[in-house]
């Protein structure tokens, strides 16, 4: 019954309602396309927004964390001084002269770093405070008396790290600082002598942040583990009141983005935790601009659609027309056939002849729409390649269980795979990538993957199974997978054939380079992202070992339980160089900093990153000390972080900052030669106005502030020739001028150039020119 009623409802069905289902059925296909291409662009457009938030956030956290060794560096070395920590006694012996010692030597510890605002001691048992301003007093006649009066109250004081207000005494402004508290002695929590309280001024951090560029209402926030606000970006600021709002994040996890509503706006929050004293450094996007681009992406898709649908409709209505018929008297003939069963055989093969001939010519007259419809396909055949590729990264990844379901999946996308051979993973990456987009059309690169990915299927996939996987634009993953009956030595020369024809493959252009991470060989396909993490971490290793290279992850030397210590010895005589303009002693430096993560093995290798970054970092703070101006003048429209952060070697790095140094230190000459320049014409210009003064080099040396024999070498290397010949041959020439008056005694002219009788002017004269003055005078006035 309900079959009839079927055949009946659509024998009746008219134009109009065949119209319907085709435009159904395109208007379902458009609207399913369009949504999942508009969710994976946005997908990627929010996550490139968040990478670069947190790269920007990192290079922020690295240069506050070297800021933060040095302070550490200053306390433990006033811990360890003995005359520090033990002052009282010293106090109590009423020894003047070493009182005053310690006070200097508090002070240079104070004078050592410019962001240091104030270092103090404070005594537990009698309460008293030794600071280098105000020496040596009690706590109650402290400017900064309630916090120490807080710190002690607690019943004992423990080693941690504060964001305040610091009030600074007669009548100023507090001051937001980040203060370090540390107990004397450093071993022991039981017994506390004093604590040590050094004060950073929140300037330094707030300088970091003023020289990174943020999006237009954007904001970078800086606070304590407990939402403590320290330092904000001032320019473009997103607001941060009622930060409570945004600042409570999973403690767990060191890197954490979210969309959070502050103030009635929804923002993209990114969050970065520093390992030094939990400071969080918070980066505040408006999700209007994130969404700004995904809003022009969401009008074009819309107006595809609606193109597209346009399309439809025509097409619906061009197939509806041309199927009617047809469809109808197929219809007819099935209703007939199941009503009526002695139908006539030969009408029944007339009717069948009209039917195939309206369909021959449906199919004829659609010959054009097959061809308009062939740029769907391609599309369709993109994402279904695009869905092919993602199942394969996720399975490396670890992100399924390797059960039937994963099986058979492969087999849908006719990969052939035996879970329990053997696998190993070959990951090819292009050495230098940024730079080979550049010189490269996306042509070129589209036929070195095709040559790369057909080569490697018909010389080695045809061996073993296996498949090719596009990760990055620069990398492929290779999987092989070996019969399980095969021995381990069998394995072995096996994949080393493989990886030797593999590179072949690679470097059959001469133009191109490329780096191999090999993972070890497991036994299961269960082991699948275990190859994969050991061979990213191996191709990684690029960064140590240089471009062009096969690196087996069981060749490097990995250490678990071995941290690489951050080489300050090293920086300390390149930054040493740099102040001082030693070329050769920062090649020298930069050579020992690079071979110092050759001979130490490394746990993270993004750990030589960070140091390479903390030394750049190290670097401009000891030329923004050397000169404030420094950085707009060389570096105004070049971002370094991020140019640093795009080198993939050691040595890429190394040749960046040398680079680096190179505009420094020819900043530092130039800016040394306009010094030189302006004081040597101060000093001209007062030899010559004082001529009749102690010129003596030692006496110049001391009104000019300067060394006597630094004095000699400027002089000699600017003016070329030694100063007491200048000086001599400008008090000549004024005796000349002097002499050509005949109402000036020769006696007189001798006190006006400096000379202290007259025998030693007429001595010093004849021996410059030949003759005595009054000889001069003499014939000049003949001449006359």
């Amino acid at each position: 019954m309900t079959a009839g009623w079927n055949i009946k409802k659509f024998t009746k069905s008219n134009l109009t309602e065949y119209f319907y289902y085709f435009f159904i059925v395109a208007a379902v296909i458009v609207i399913l396309l369009s949504g999942t291409l508009y969710y994976i662009y946005t997908t990627v457009m929010e996550n490139e927004i968040i990478r670069s938030d947190n790269t920007i956030l990192e290079q922020i956290k690295n240069a506050h964390e070297t800021l933060i060794a040095d302070v550490e560096s200053s306390i433990a070395n006033i811990a360890m001084d003995n005359t520090i920590s033990g002052f009282e006694d010293v106090f109590d012996s009423g020894d003047t002269l070493m009182i005053r010692e310690v006070f200097e030597r508090l002070n240079s510890y104070t004078m050592r770093d410019s962001y240091i605002n104030s270092i103090s001691v404070y005594f537990l048992d009698s309460r008293r405070v030794l600071q280098s301003e105000m020496g040596f007093c009690a706590v109650d006649n402290y400017y900064d008396k309630e916090f120490l009066n807080n710190l002690g109250s607690s019943g004992g004081i423990k080693k941690k790290v504060i964001i305040r207000n610091m009030p600074q005494g007669n009548g100023n402004p507090s001051l937001k600082v980040m203060t370090f508290i540390v107990t004397i002695p450093l071993n022991s929590t039981d017994v506390q002598n004093a604590a040590i309280i050094v004060n950073v001024d929140a300037k330094y951090f707030q300088d970091t942040l003023d020289y990174i560029d943020v999006r237009d209402g954007s904001n970078i926030i800086i606070t304590d583990q407990d939402g403590t606000i320290f330092t904000v970006k001032k320019e473009n600021a997103a607001p941060c009141i009622n930060s409570s709002q945004f600042l409570k994040f999973n403690n767990e996890k060191q890197n954490y983005s979210e969309v959070k509503k502050v103030d009635g706006k929804k923002y993209l929050v990114s969050y970065v935790m520093s390992s030094k004293y939990g400071l969080r450094y918070i980066y505040l996007v408006p999700l209007s601009i994130v969404t700004a681009k995904l809003q022009f992406l969401g009008r074009i898709t819309l107006f595809i659609c609606l193109g597209i649908l346009c399309l439809s409709l025509w097409v619906s209505l061009v197939l509806s027309k041309r199927i009617y018929s047809p469809i109808r008297g197929i219809i007819s003939i099935l209703s007939e056939n199941a009503g009526v069963n002695n139908r006539n055989d030969e009408q029944q093969i007339k009717e069948t002849k009209v039917i195939e001939k309206s369909i021959n010519s449906l199919v004829n007259s659609n010959k054009d729409l097959t061809r308009k419809n062939k740029d769907l396909e391609t599309v369709l055949a993109e994402y279904n390649l695009y869905q092919r590729n993602r199942f394969l990264q996720e399975i490396m990844y670890g992100e399924w269980d390797m059960d039937l379901s994963v099986l058979q999946k492969l087999d849908y996308y006719k990969i052939e795979i035996n879970p329990e051979g053997y696998v190993l993973i070959i990951l090819l990456s292009i050495d230098n990538y940024n730079e080979y987009i550049m010189e490269y059309s996306e042509k070129q690169k589209n036929m070195l993957d095709i040559y790369i990915n057909e080569n490697i299927d018909a010389l080695i996939l045809k061996d073993c199974k296996g498949f090719i996987s596009e990760l990055r634009n620069n990398e492929k993953a290779i999987v092989l997978n070996l019969d399980a009956d095969l021995t381990v030595e069998e394995v072995n020369l096996k994949t080393t054939a493989y990886i030797r024809q593999i590179t072949e493959l690679a470097n059959v252009n001469s133009k191109f380079s490329f780096t191999l991470g090999v993972s070890r060989i497991y036994k299961g396909l269960d082991n699948l992202n275990k190859c994969y993490n050991e061979s990213y971490y191996a191709l990684n290793y690029r960064l140590i070992l240089g471009y062009s290279q096969i690196i087996r992850y069981e060749d490097i030397k990995v250490h678990n339980d071995y941290t690489v210590l951050y080489p300050f010895h090293i920086e300390k005589d390149m930054l040493n160089n740099l102040k001082m303009g030693n070329k050769k002693g920062i090649i020298d430096s930069l050579q020992d900093f690079n071979s110092y993560f050759y001979h130490n093995p490394v746990e993270n290798i993004e750990t030589v990153r960070h140091y390479f970054q903390q030394l750049l970092s190290s670097s401009l703070k000891s030329m923004y000390e050397i000169d404030r101006g420094f950085y707009s003048s060389i570096f105004s429209d070049e971002n370094i972080y991020t140019e640093m952060a795009s080198k993939e070697t050691i040595q890429g790095m190394s040749a960046y900052i040398n680079k680096l140094f190179d505009s420094m230190l020819q900043y530092i000459s130039s800016q040394k030669n306009e010094k030189n320049k302006e004081f040597l014409n101060s000093l001209i210009n007062y030899i010559k106005e004082n001529l009749h003064s102690d010129l003596s080099v030692e006496r110049i040396a001391e009104l000019f502030s300067i060394s006597a024999s630094y004095l000699r070498k400027i002089f000699k290397a600017e003016i070329g020739e030694p100063i007491k010949e200048f000086i001599d041959k400008e008090r000549m020439k004024e005796a000349k001028r002097l002499l050509e008056n005949p109402k000036i005694k020769i006696g007189e002219i001798a006190g006006k150039i400096g000379y202290i009788s007259v025998s030693s002017f007429t001595r010093a004269f004849k021996q410059e020119t030949g003759k005595t003055p009054g000889e001069y005078r003499e014939e000049f006035l003949h001449k006359q």
